[in-house]
Parts: structure tokens; sequence; C-alpha cells
């Protein structure tokens, strides 16, 4: 037997220069959808991150009502008690 091997392999598990181009081909693809994946999810985590900060201050504000009302309301019905 030779030393070519089956595939175009000089010598067993060492790649040839054709299969070496297309392995770094495919790893340059996946770096580039990885990079891609990861722009996406930063994408992704700034808007759930605004959303949350939007909703705290709606529920902020939602919380400050509630508290002006149950004052109010209390301030009424306490002076309606004293008055009594």
């Amino acid at each position: 037997m030779d030393n070519h091997g089956e595939g175009g392999r000089h010598h067993r598990g060492v790649a040839s220069g054709g299969e070496l181009h297309n392995m770094l081909n495919k790893w340059a693809a996946e770096i580039y959808v990885n990079q891609e994946d990861r722009r996406l999810v930063e994408e992704m985590f700034d808007a759930a991150h605004e959303f949350i900060e939007e909703r705290q201050r709606e529920v902020a504000d939602e919380i400050l009502a509630w508290r002006d009302a149950t004052v109010e309301g209390w301030g009424k019905c306490c002076r309606r008690w004293r008055t009594a």
C-alpha cells in the first residue's frame, strides 16, 4: 500500500489540502453564524431589558396612583367619620 491511501490522504488521519480548505471554510461559516447569533441574542436581551424597564415605570406609576387614590379615599372617609 502506498502513502496516499483513500480519499487523497497522505497518511492515515492527516487531511489533504482540499479537506483542510473545506474544514476551514466550514469553521469560518460557523464563526460567522455564531457572531450573527450573538448579535441577535444581544439585540433580544436589549429589547427585553428595555421592556422590563418600561414595565417597571408603568407599575411604579400604577402603585403611586393607587397610593394617591387610597390616601385621598381614607382622607374623605376620616373627614366624614370625624364630622359624624
